[in-house]
């Protein structure tokens, strides 16, 4: 079941990916930054996504690059996609659309299905809180890593997935990328 989840997602990402490839041909609008990310790159080569709607921020490696440069998809997303080298990363914010909060019980909810092992898929690191969880696990095809924040009634969460053939690109960066995630 989770294989054919992140097949799904890695599906409908690809069709993200090439509505923006279209839409980043022009220009965004230089005053409508009110919501918009700061890039400010780091000494690590990391460049920083703040999405100050949404009021969290994460790092990305310079082996990922911004898809969703269009301002309305950015909006409706919550956060932002990255792609590089076959991975997908993304930096979202999950909230409910009525703007009521999500409870405790969806949080845990969400930790059971993130650690959910299946199709052979084998724990690298399982960790939880009351407010945060961090979850790394592999299948014979996949690597998947999630960090999630739980802060006032809404989720904010960073995605890291690629195959497994590219971990020797990818791996050296999910420590990072994980604990960027920063909710205000």
């Amino acid at each position: 079941m989770r294989k054919t989840f992140f097949v799904i997602m890695l599906a409908a990402f690809t069709l993200v990916v090439a509505a923006c490839s279209s839409s980043s041909e022009k220009k965004q609008d230089q005053g409508n930054d009110e919501k918009a990310e700061v890039n400010a790159e780091s000494a690590s080569g990391f460049t920083t996504y703040e999405n100050k709607e949404y009021g969290f921020s994460i790092a990305y490696p310079p082996i990922c690059h911004p898809q969703n440069n269009d301002a309305e998809m950015e909006k409706s997303f919550r956060g932002k996609l990255f792609i590089g080298e076959s991975a997908m990363l993304t930096g979202q914010c999950l909230v409910k659309d009525d703007g009521t909060a999500y409870s405790k019980d969806y949080f845990d909810m969400q930790y059971e299905f993130a650690a959910a092992t299946s199709d052979g898929a084998k724990l690298a690191k399982n960790e939880k809180s009351d407010t945060e969880f961090t979850v790394k696990s592999a299948n014979s095809e996949m690597v998947y890593n999630q960090h999630v924040i739980f802060k006032n009634g809404r989720l904010y969460r960073v995605d890291y997935t690629y195959p497994v053939s590219v971990r020797d690109k990818h791996d050296k960066y999910v420590d990072e990328v994980l604990a960027s995630l920063k909710v205000k």
